[in-house]
């Protein structure tokens, strides 16, 4: 193609010419970025309130994005593309930076419907332009207290069923989980943590191929941690996230799924609440 070409071809025959000369096209990629980077770049600024923080949140967006336009499908929705992804590199950032801005709160808790029991949580943004810095620090104080407390304290089960729902969310192609996070979440060292989904894969590896073989029990602590990172770690996306599919893995009935999961919503709603009145 021609520059003038390029110019004018849509998002999608950009695309196309990108992955047809197998990410050898400079000229395809410069004429997608070109188009979109303003509009990125200022939902990154807005987001982090930080030029720096943008400008190499953007190019993270576009290393993403050059990494994985061979399983793009074209049905005319790149921008909703670059913004699910734009999404996920925003959370990532906090995670790591250790700046969390997001909490968890429950708004009505006992009236969602059975089959959404998560319908009434939300992510409240707790830095906005009317905000002071000492708000802005408590809302900070309350997610670490929030990951750091909370959710470690719940029960084993409640806890798996909470992390696989909400952590699912945040999953990505690139980066889905961490175990810094794993072990944070947990309370436990990431060695610690490591060396239980070591232990959980040995034990699941004894029994494979020897049909005279005992099935294979996993400790709560063992499933909670091998589930969850092998979860997280897959690259076939095609499967839903949902109480029916995670029931199945679990072996556990969808509304004992559901139960443990209200149950774990409603002891963080009352922990953050108390922690909020201290």
């Amino acid at each position: 193609m021609t520059i003038s070409d390029l110019k004018n071809s849509t998002d999608g025959e950009l695309i196309k010419e990108f992955t047809r000369l197998r990410g050898r096209s400079d000229l395809a990629m410069r004429e997608l970025v070109g188009r979109h980077h303003e509009q990125m770049y200022a939902r990154f600024l807005a987001k982090v309130k930080n030029e720096s923080d943008a400008h190499d949140l953007e190019q993270e967006l576009w290393i993403r994005v050059a990494r994985n336009l061979h399983l793009y499908k074209d049905e005319g929705k790149f921008e909703h593309y670059l913004s699910k992804i734009a999404s996920n590199i925003v959370i990532d950032f906090y995670r790591k930076s250790g700046r969390d801005k997001e909490v968890m709160v429950d708004t009505h808790y006992g009236n969602a419907a059975d089959d959404d029991v998560e319908s009434g949580w939300h992510i409240d943004q707790l830095e906005s332009p009317g905000q002071n810095v000492e708000e802005q620090l408590r809302g900070n104080d309350l997610a670490q207290y929030l990951s750091n407390v909370l959710i470690p304290a719940l029960p084993v089960e409640q806890r798996t069923a909470w992390l696989l729902r909400h952590e699912s969310e945040y999953w990505e192609q690139e980066q889905r989980l961490e175990w810094r996070h794993m072990a944070e979440l947990n309370n436990m060292s990431e060695e610690d943590v490591s060396t239980v989904f070591e232990v959980a894969r040995n034990k699941l590896m004894s029994g494979n191929g020897n049909a005279q073989a005992a099935p294979v029990k996993l400790d709560e602590l063992e499933t909670l941690v091998f589930l969850i990172w092998t979860q997280a770690q897959r690259l076939d996306k095609s499967t839903k996230f949902t109480w029916d599919y995670f029931a199945e893995v679990l072996g556990q009935p969808v509304n004992t799924m559901k139960t443990r999961y209200r149950a774990a919503q409603k002891a963080l709603n009352k922990g953050l609440s108390e922690y909020m009145q201290s």
